[in-house]
């Protein structure tokens, strides 16, 4: 936590300071059991001020990018760290220096894919300020970010989101009611539309269409979609609906909490760990998104409409839900490549029409997509004929080559290819 410098000397319960050594990062007390500040506390301080790097980053990604909150957060403390560990200004950091930097978060055991977000974070701040002149060489440049592993999704399986889906019994007294029927249209919502806990945090009243069946979303970046729930979620929605204004009547959220304020992200996460101790996994909110693009995969969804439920801004982020589940893939495989399939439905014809397939047939001509006929397995009426002809022609010339072979033999006289080999 970030100390302001009016605030440095706070007064602290006990005059022993048990980190009298001093040691790098840590604060100490003096004699009258005040904390110092740190070097790391003073830079910090330094740096917070209106019109440096950092706020000025900051500001950027508020204003042009649009981020949320919880997005500049992260960024923030990503440059802080990287700030704190350099222990010179920002604006005099090398390319060696971010070398460095990434080689010492990756031996202190950091995965690859932490690593990567901080040098991406790196990167934009680096790039704003080269593009505003503030400094002349982007040290970023030629950085490699880390090679990140490759991680599935955890999802939950059908019996386990019936399981979580499904309460076990009502509450006793009405407040509880109130709250039970809140959290099963959370649920609900989170499965049904594949809402990200932040979306589902902050969603509004107003948008929310029961009629229609779709919630209006605001997800990263500030961009706005539509995602569609089902009857059940639309049924739980509803009788939410009914009972909250008992709790609130003046708060803008679709989802409060029992004093009518906006529900968190770490309540929501508390409601979905308590709902799902039942199943026997650590269930996070995320997980229901998960389920919902695996599940939707599954049942026969192609890609493309579950990446405009989704919201992903590019198809290459929803590819992953189809390495999830391989029996997606053995089923998708069987009925589309020809080799994984038998003769029968290799050679079977589409029906149209509405039409009933027949069981065996009929099958396709060998020269053209027309259907055999009756006389034979593997040719139409026209082809057949074609096909007869060509071999009446074939034997005919057969008959006469032959007979031709015994005029000669009758006659003594050599066969034309045979005379050079006798002479």
């Amino acid at each position: 936590m970030t100390i302001p410098i009016s605030n440095y000397r706070q007064p602290v319960l006990s005059v022993q300071c048990p980190k009298c050594q001093r040691e790098p990062g840590k604060r100490c007390h003096d004699e009258r059991g005040y904390i110092v500040p740190t070097h790391r506390e003073r830079l910090r301080a330094v740096l917070k001020e209106p019109g440096t790097e950092i706020r000025r980053f900051l500001d950027w990604l508020r204003i042009e990018r649009g981020a949320a909150e919880h997005t500049i957060s992260n960024y923030e403390r990503d440059v802080w760290q990287f700030a704190e560990w350099l222990d010179k200004p920002l604006t005099q950091a090398e390319r060696s220096d971010v070398r460095t930097y990434i080689g010492e978060l990756l031996a202190s055991g950091m995965t690859g894919r932490s690593a990567a977000r901080k040098v991406s974070t790196l990167r934009t701040f680096y790039k704003l300020l080269f593009m505003d002149g503030v400094i002349s060489a982007d040290p970023m440049t030629a950085v490699r970010l880390p090679k990140a592993e490759k991680v599935l999704p955890r999802f939950l399986e059908s019996s386990e989101v019936d399981g979580i889906l499904n309460p076990s019994g009502p509450a006793e007294d009405d407040l509880g009611k109130y709250l039970v029927r809140r959290d099963q249209a959370i649920l609900e919502l989170l499965y049904a539309g594949g809402l990200r806990v932040s979306e589902l945090a902050d969603a509004r009243l107003a948008d929310v269409n029961l009629i229609a069946r779709y919630i209006l979303v605001r997800g990263k970046g500030d961009k706005e979609r539509i995602a569609p729930f089902g009857l059940t979620a639309a049924k739980a929605l509803g009788t939410w609906l009914a009972m909250r204004p008992l709790l609130t009547k003046d708060s803008p959220w679709l989802f409060v909490g029992r004093w009518g304020g906006q529900l968190t992200r770490q309540r929501l996460w508390q409601m979905v760990r308590g709902r799902s101790q039942g199943v026997g996994r650590n269930v996070s909110p995320h997980m229901f998104r998960h389920s919902c693009a695996t599940h939707m995969i599954e049942n026969g969804a192609d890609l493309r409409t579950v990446q405009t439920i989704l919201g992903h801004a590019d198809i290459s982020t929803t590819q992953i839900y189809t390495n999830v589940s391989p029996g997606w893939v053995r089923k998708v495989y069987q009925k589309h490549h020809p080799r994984a399939r038998d003769k029968a439905r290799q050679m079977s014809l589409p029906i149209e029409d509405g039409r009933a397939a027949p069981l065996i047939g009929p099958t396709i001509c060998a020269h053209c997509t027309e259907p055999v006929c009756s006389e034979s397995k593997w040719y139409c009426a026209k082809h057949l004929l074609l096909n007869r002809e060509r071999s009446k022609a074939s034997w005919r010339r057969i008959r006469e080559r032959r007979k031709a072979e015994r005029e000669r033999k009758k006659a003594g006289s050599v066969h034309p290819s045979r005379k050079r080999k006798v002479a």
